[in-house]
């Protein structure tokens, strides 16, 4: 029986809840400010917090199952939760993440440096997710034959 959708237990804790609200929340705000943000180029520094926050809730939230998927299809752990557990991925997620997202857009200017690392952290996780699902494919391949 699959996990009803709100449960912990298929999201592996309850940020990832939080992240899948916050994500329209933050899409919607910079929508609504991006005039200003384009302006003063401001949306170099803020951006990648929606960016985070929706790459987080498909993987965690929506459809789900990271933390398994991860650890054994990439890692090639036997268990679930290991070696990244659930309490590494909230000090990545949202110490790392979040606490990143929102610093590169606070300081802005004055460390550009720290919004390159958010970008390249969000373009990472596109290059990790699509080379493992290319490398899943052609395992999937080899075994259908």
């Amino acid at each position: 029986m699959a996990a009803p959708l709100l449960d912990p237990a298929r999201t592996h804790g309850r940020w990832p809840w939080a992240a899948a609200g916050l994500a329209p929340l933050a899409t919607a705000l910079a929508w609504r400010e991006r005039e200003r943000l384009a302006a003063d180029d401001a949306w170099v520094f803020w951006l990648p917090a929606p960016a985070l926050l929706w790459h987080q809730t498909e993987e965690w939230f929506l459809p789900g199952g990271f933390l398994p998927w991860f650890n054994r299809e990439v890692l090639g752990s036997d268990e679930d939760e290991f070696p990244i557990t659930r309490a590494l991925g909230l000090r990545i997620n949202v110490g790392l993440g979040w606490g990143g997202a929102i610093a590169a857009g606070l300081v802005g200017p004055r460390a550009p440096g720290l919004a390159a690392w958010m970008h390249a952290m969000n373009l990472g996780n596109v290059a990790m997710s699509a080379g493992a699902f290319l490398g899943l494919r052609r395992r999937a391949a080899v075994r259908s034959r």
